[in-house]
């Protein structure tokens, strides 16, 4: 008996040292900062090791399973392969048509991530190389945010928490948002260091203008909120020192410094501006100036009520929840990079329990940004934009994750009451009524969603709640709920896994395929790099993704944020192959065929095999391999050139293609502001439309929704009467605008009436076997079928007309990097005409002769005015941004006026205030 009660004891020595060697381990990161630290840096490289390991073993590349951030990637591969090959130019002519290279700028930040990107793209893929740097900002992110939190003196335990929740709620919150606003992860934590910095030791002052210099080479438009931001963090950290009040003998107010750093961080951010302006002014002038936007119309003071459901559900969701509840009128404005998780919203609420003059000033600006996020009028301030944006929402979303932890720290090993666990309860009851009822019951809100695992988050979000309620009625709660903060932690860990993109492994198909593209485009075709022509690809890989095709009666180039998707002359897959971007299928329209094909420019088509893809009869096959066929539009020239204008613009896409063969139109807002435009010049003006009388046939025609092998179509009858009505042998259907959204073109085809289908390339198909149509399938994913306008017209006979309109030879148009020749021979003419190419209008072309002049011809297009009685033109045009050497001249003497005031005051060349430097 003396012998088992040993043995038991000795094993419930044995199993309580183990026990406590266990927390001991469990304890240890948390010793010092310098093992919390070396902690986070293994937990964050074990997750890009592995997400690297998984996209190089299966293909792909980190995406989270969405198309904003998918879109990036192009961008990126193209921005990187100039670099590699020098021919980055101040002219980029794969980006929305061409436009200026400053344009970019909100899409290709220049900073140390993409520095990164290019050294390691040497060494792996590009966009690889990207998604891995995507990564790692926002791991660095998450470092610095524990450095920050270490500087506030908080402990190890707190440190470590937040700083997992910081990147990872921020990882999953970008799921829907540009790959531009991760990287806010790592600067908005950059900023307050700066500023805490610069508050306790002003001789760092140097620390602000350099900051607001990397930060505007980032992105200028966010800099703008960034920089906003760091002025109300230093506002709140001065108003909260703990040795003032607001009022009274020792008020806050009374303080000089309160204004004195104000002002010098104002001015240092100002210096820090004039330095950055080389890149800032023509930034910002070309979006002022050269860009427009979707007009939002919106009260000064109050959302619509989709805006407020959505805000208050960020406070619930355990990670992003735009994919779940967000409607599609708030899509624009939700681009926040960071959510707390539900342990964030738990001490957010006892924040407000906590006690100390410190805390009770952050409650007020706690309490007043959030209900600001509830005002039009503060978004529009905040962003710079006439529009209600709420991207700097990431202002607010800081405060309270920096008050949660405060909160966290606060009521470390301390009971928490009954008052405040009933509030908690209360506050968490609501939301799982308020989300459910979301999710459930109102359809606005199930939208568009890019992950298939929209119901895992759900399912997190009530577990986790369900959690933290049980945890309310148990003791020590605090660690309890550090517990479960881990766990949720972990589990958003597994959904950045999930979300990890190996379904894009096409992508790698593509890339191996594009050299062997470029290279039998140059060897069988005309194709050359320099010339004015665009080429189409339709390859297997765009069937994956829904194309979103512009309308002519909205057509205008000049669109910055939205020429991305509108643009009818958006440059197709790799525009014309200047910059190797093998990733951007999706891009390509319907309108590169027929005659569209004729007034965008697009004279090469490479379609694969196995698509069976009819091109109508004005492409020539050039080569066909086992991949792919290869065509050309032979007949194209390589710009326009109109003996007349017209001042009409058509809101028929077919109308209006046929009436930009025959005469371009001069866009303008009213007559008056149409004559002051042409004034300078004698035009000819025809509103004549018999050129093409008889030559082509519209008809609209309605659907219904039929299912073929489980697919959802929206099928059109096509009666004898249609067919009847056709005019030549070429068909083009033209679905409503709202539908291209939701329509993939590719699975369309046409059944003739012997039951064979025909595919169309994106919408046009050709009669060479003299089949007769019978029926039309586009498949779609909903239950929404919209008219049709069923084109019909003879492609020869456009043709023909084409070249009679274009008499001119010898022509020449090269376009290399931020150089453009034209040169033709052609009739004289007594009044002035217009050359149009096809690229976007820019007044930053500067001609080298003062007899040409530039103009905005079909709404976009950059046009050369021909003048009267000349028979020849052989110009070059040069591309020189606005603002670029103006820019250059204040960026170069700021610096060296503020770097030389920097050595002199460091040396004591110059007297300075000691008192406030040593403040």
């Amino acid at each position: 008996m003396n012998n088992i009660k040993l043995k038991l004891h000795d094993l419930t020595s044995n199993i309580l040292d183990g026990l406590n060697n266990y927390f001991q381990i469990i304890k240890k990161p948390f010793k010092s900062y310098k093992n919390t630290f070396i902690t986070l840096i293994s937990i964050y490289s074990l997750l890009i090791l592995t997400i690297f390991i998984i996209c190089s073993a299966l293909g792909g590349f980190f995406t989270l399973n969405t198309d904003d951030i998918i879109q990036y990637y192009p961008f990126m591969e193209g921005f990187i392969n100039k670099l590699k090959h020098f021919e980055f130019s101040l002219y980029n002519n794969s980006f929305f048509m061409g436009t200026s290279a400053f344009a970019s700028t909100y899409y290709i930040p220049l900073d140390i991530f993409t520095f990164l990107t290019f050294i390691i793209s040497y060494i792996m893929p590009t966009d690889r190389a990207y998604g891995l740097i995507n990564l790692f900002k926002i791991m660095s992110g998450g470092i610095l945010m524990s450095y920050f939190l270490k500087e506030k003196d908080f402990k190890n335990k707190t440190i470590f928490l937040y700083s997992l929740i910081y990147s990872f709620g921020g990882l999953l919150a970008t799921e829907c948002v540009f790959p531009v606003y991760w990287s806010l992860l790592f600067y908005i934590p950059l900023g307050v260091i700066i500023i805490d910095k610069y508050i306790n030791n002003h001789k760092l002052f140097f620390l602000v203008p350099l900051y607001t210099l990397i930060i505007i080479f980032y992105d200028f438009y966010i800099a703008y909120m960034l920089l906003a931001f760091i002025m109300i963090y230093l506002l709140i950290e001065k108003l909260s020192k703990s040795n003032h009040h607001l009022f009274g003998k020792q008020s806050i107010f009374k303080d000089k410094y309160l204004y004195l750093d104000l002002i010098s961080t104002f001015g240092l951010i100002l210096i820090g501006l004039l330095i950055s302006m080389a890149i800032f002014l023509p930034s910002y002038l070309y979006i002022t100036n050269k860009t427009t936007r979707i007009s939002v119309k919106e009260a000064l003071w109050k959302y619509a009520p989709s805006h407020y459901l959505t805000v208050i559900s960020t406070y619930f969701i355990t990670s992003n929840p735009i994919n779940i509840l967000l409607s599609h009128g708030d899509y624009l404005r939700n681009h926040c990079s960071m959510f707390i998780t539900i342990l964030g919203l738990y001490y957010l609420i006892l924040f407000f329990f906590t006690k100390g003059y410190r805390n009770n000033i952050q409650k007020i600006f706690v309490i007043l940004l959030n209900l600001l996020m509830g005002i039009p009028l503060v978004s529009m301030i905040m962003t710079g934009t006439k529009e209600g944006y709420i991207r700097w929402f990431f202002i607010v979303y800081f405060f309270n994750f920096y008050c949660s932890a405060q909160a966290f720290e606060y009521y470390d090993n301390k009971v928490i009451g009954v008052i405040k666990r009933i509030t908690i309860l209360t506050l968490f009851v609501f939301g799982i009524i308020y989300i459910s009822s979301l999710f459930f019951k109102n359809d606005n809100f199930i939208t568009y969603n890019s992950s298939p695992f929209k119901m895992i988050i759900l399912l997190f979000f009530y577990v986790f709640i369900g959690f933290y309620i049980i945890a309310l009625f148990l003791p020590h709660q605090n660690k309890i709920t550090y517990i479960l903060a881990i766990l949720e932690v972990i589990c958003s860990g597994m959904m950045v896994f999930v979300n990890v993109d190996n379904t894009y492994m096409y992508y790698e198909y593509c890339e191996d395929q594009f050299n062997a593209i470029e290279t039998n485009l140059k060897e069988k075709t005309s194709y050359t790099k320099t010339n004015a022509y665009k080429v189409a690809l339709l390859t297997n890989e765009s069937n994956y993704f829904v194309n979103v095709s512009a309308i002519h009666s909205k057509f205008n180039t000049n669109q910055f944020f939205h020429s991305f998707y509108d643009a009818t002359s958006n440059p197709i897959y790799n525009n014309i192959l200047d910059s190797k971007s093998p990733y951007w299928s999706r891009r390509e329209t319907y309108m590169s065929s027929g005659p569209f094909a004729l007034i965008e420019g697009i004279k090469y088509g490479v379609v694969l095999n196995s698509n069976n893809i009819e091109l109508p009869s004005c492409y020539e096959l050039m080569y066909k391999d086992s991949l792919y066929s290869y065509y050309e539009l032979k007949d194209l020239k390589p710009f326009r050139l109109y003996d007349e204008l017209n001042q009409n613009k058509y809101y028929s896409r077919i109308k209006m293609a046929f009436n930009l063969i025959n005469y371009g139109y001069i866009y303008s807002e009213s007559d008056e502001e149409f004559n002051n435009y042409i004034e300078p010049f004698n035009f000819k003006f025809n509103t004549d439309e018999s050129v093409f009388k008889n030559k082509y046939s519209t008809i609209t025609i309605g659907g219904e929704v039929e299912y073929v092998n489980n697919e959802k179509f929206a099928v059109y009858k096509i009666s004898n009467n249609i067919i009847r009505g056709f005019k030549g042998n070429d068909y083009l259907y033209i679905p409503t605008y709202e539908s291209e959204r939701n329509t993939a073109y590719n699975n369309s085809y046409i059944l003739d009436t012997d039951g064979n289908k025909h595919y169309s390339f994106y919408g046009l198909s050709s009669n060479k076997t003299n089949y007769i149509p019978s029926k039309l399938y586009v498949k779609i994913d909903s239950d929404y079928v919209p008219n049709i306008s069923f084109n019909s017209f003879n492609m020869d006979e456009i043709i023909s007309i084409y070249d009679t309109l274009n008499e001119f030879k010898d022509e020449e148009f090269i376009l290399d990097g931020s150089k453009m020749k034209i040169k033709l021979d052609y009739n004289s003419k007594s009044y002035d005409r217009i050359l149009k190419t096809y690229y976007t209008y820019s007044s930053e072309w500067k001609v080298n002769n003062s007899n040409f002049k530039t103009i905005n011809i079909d709404g976009g297009y950059l046009g050369i005015v021909i003048p009267a009685n000349s028979t020849s033109c052989d110009i070059t045009l040069n591309f020189e941004p606005d603002g670029l050497q103006l820019g250059m001249t204040i960026s170069s003497f700021t610096a060296s006026t503020f770097a030389t005031i920097c050595l002199a005051i460091y040396l004591n060349l110059i007297p300075y205030k000691k008192e406030y430097l040593l403040y």
